[in-house]
């Protein structure tokens, strides 16, 4: 190492009691916390991080397992291929998650091609280059799209520490903004609970300590979402209420299910194909039975195939207007925080 860098090391290698007073914090806890925030929590104050609620409100069905069963289901993976791919799997999504959280926080499109080009997922050569600039694109798409909705004039986002008070519990999260003006979040999955759910709870708990201010944008390929949350105590409440009950009872709660049948009733009905409120709402019903069971014509995989609904009912087919009942109670508030719209690409 450098001599020049010999003093400072040995002072941060120290005991932080014994650490001369020109080291300072390592972050201004002024800068990175609502006003009245406190840098640590009062004794016999609970913490409650925003992991936490998401997962209970993502994957109730696996939260109800792990929490009062302690059983966790472990994820199967495919074995690796022996021989090197010559362009990656169809779904590709984690590689362009990736890609956008380094973009989103201001990293340049070349550098994320080159190292991408040379991953273990990507093949090499030629074929490994075109995939990472074709993955880049898509990524950078997105996030050209949430630059715009927040107003911003580049990337940049920071992740900042928010902590909401709550009836004596302390709700804790990190909340990425970008340009200063509001929570953004960008995901390279198609709209679903779990993206849905942890950006309408990272932007209650921004909004409870911030107060008044622009809403949070979420980015996903299809669908822009304006996360408003004019109560964030209200949404934050119900948050913990339901979180709290899905780890004592086993619920028949399928949160892609209900939110496949909301999607399709909040879609805008063309002219040439006019229904009656019946007939709408029978066909989100069966949207909704196929993403519970699964459709004739295949597709995703239901909610029902999953491990953790297998492990709980077996054969059993929960009643289709008994999930969407259960689903309209958790999962309402939550679409009444936020205005949903469809991209350019999804509608056309």
């Amino acid at each position: 190492y450098a001599q020049e860098w010999l003093a400072t090391a040995r002072e941060l290698a120290r005991p932080l009691p014994e650490r001369a007073p020109c080291i300072g914090a390592l972050v201004d806890p002024a800068d990175v916390l609502g006003q009245g925030q406190g840098v640590g929590a009062p004794p016999g104050v609970a913490t409650m991080p925003i992991e936490a609620l998401r997962d209970a409100l993502a994957d109730p069905v696996g939260t109800w397992l792990r929490d009062a069963l302690g059983l966790r289901l472990l994820r199967e993976r495919a074995p690796p291929d022996d021989a090197e791919p010559l362009w990656t799997d169809d779904d590709d999504r984690g590689l362009v998650q990736a890609c956008v959280d380094r973009l989103l926080a201001g990293e340049e499109d070349g550098r994320v091609v080159r190292e991408l080009s040379i991953a273990p997922q990507t093949a090499a050569g030629a074929p490994g280059r075109l995939y990472a600039g074709s993955a880049v694109r898509r990524a950078r798409a997105l996030v050209a799209e949430a630059i715009s909705a927040v107003g911003a004039s580049a990337a940049g986002a920071t992740a900042l520490p928010s902590v909401a008070d709550l009836d004596g519990l302390r709700v804790s999260a990190l909340v990425p903004v970008l340009g200063g003006n509001a929570p953004v979040f960008v995901t390279a999955f198609p709209l679903g609970p779990h993206a849905l759910v942890d950006a309408w709870l990272r932007a209650a708990v921004w909004r409870a300590v911030r107060g008044d201010g622009a809403p949070a944008r979420l980015v996903s390929p299809d669908y822009l979402v304006e996360l408003r949350c004019p109560d964030p105590q209200r949404s934050l409440r119900h948050a913990l209420d339901w979180a709290a009950r899905i780890g004592r009872e086993p619920l028949a709660l399928f949160p892609r299910s209900w939110m496949r049948y909301a999607l399709e009733l909040a879609r805008t009905p063309r002219a040439s194909a006019a229904q009656s409120p019946e007939s709408r709402h029978a066909g989100a019903r069966e949207r909704a039975r196929d993403a519970l069971v699964g459709g004739e014509f295949g597709g995703r995989s239901p909610e029902l195939a999953r491990p953790a609904a297998q492990a709980l009912f077996r054969d059993a087919e929960p009643d289709i207007e008994a999930v969407l009942a259960l689903g309209e109670r958790v999962y309402r508030p939550v679409f009444d925080d936020v205005v949903v719209e469809p991209r350019r690409e999804e509608s056309a």
